[in-house]
């Protein structure tokens, strides 16, 4: 079995002096070397880490099992929520980090709520990866 996970690389600026900004918009992937996958089912693009592979090999083999409707309904919300909460989780990554590069480790206030906006919505969407996981399966 695959294990999920969503992680973050953050490259530290160079020494921030008073008044400089970094501009790095929301949404920017963190790694050059970023190529976003395609998940069918679901229709989204999500991060290259995400594992394509074996998620789609877990939905290919439960679709190929009878099962009743009301199964199904409750498996195809959990499967979708994977996703979701995968790539909500790896936006709260991206978020953070660009916020850490461009503001630092203590920043005043509203860079301060960005910052722990993104980290609770990493740790609670990741978490939420695992349980829509297990759901799903269930």
């Amino acid at each position: 079995m695959a294990i999920l996970s969503c992680h973050v690389s953050i490259k530290l600026p160079p020494k921030i002096s008073d008044g400089q900004v970094f501009p790095v918009a929301i949404g920017t992937p963190i790694r050059s070397d970023y190529m976003p996958l395609h998940v069918s089912s679901v229709g989204l693009e999500v991060p290259d880490d995400f594992p394509q592979k074996p998620f789609d090999a877990v939905h290919a083999r439960v679709n190929s099992s009878p099962r009743d409707a009301v199964a199904m309904f409750e498996y195809g919300g959990a499967w979708n929520a994977v996703v979701y909460r995968f790539v909500s989780c790896a936006r709260s990554a991206e978020t953070f980090a660009n916020s850490f590069r461009t503001a630092g480790p203590a920043p005043a206030q509203p860079e301060r709520f960005i910052q722990e906006d993104a980290l609770f919505g990493f740790f609670v969407n990741g978490l939420s990866v695992i349980e829509s996981f297990f759901y799903g399966l269930y």
